[in-house]
């Protein structure tokens, strides 16, 4: 974990260890994207507002370091948001890639997560 609350993939235990603790917001992104780094800020920001709560973890995936695993989650755009929830289903997310949109996103979510976690 950096400054920001993001984890940083390093290994699929790191994904198991969050979703056995609840839901898992995952970036899913290129270096070379322009698109990414633009979305960068927004993620990082909006992780920052959302450790207030909890029950959602963000987490950030390079699919360059970790081809493997992103092919397992059938990632072919960049960057790719996808919830994981804790019992194994996931959904993927599809709004705009801005702090305000993905806040928005992750309290709709939470609502129906327990240890609510609104901002």
């Amino acid at each position: 974990i950096t400054g920001f609350n993001v984890v940083y993939f390093k290994s699929r235990q790191d994904l198991l260890d969050l979703r056995h603790q609840g839901a898992v917001l995952v970036k899913f992104h290129q270096t070379w994207c322009g698109h990414c780094k633009t979305m960068k800020k927004h993620f990082e920001k909006a992780s920052v507002s959302f450790a207030k709560g909890g029950a959602i973890h963000l987490m950030d995936i390079d699919c360059g370091q970790h081809e493997a695993f992103c092919n397992l989650h059938s990632i072919s755009g960049y960057p790719s948001v996808k919830l994981l929830r804790k019992d194994g289903t996931s959904e993927s997310y599809d709004g705009p890639r801005t702090y305000q949109a993905m806040t928005a996103y992750l309290n709709l979510i939470s609502e129906a997560l327990p240890g609510k976690a609104e901002l």
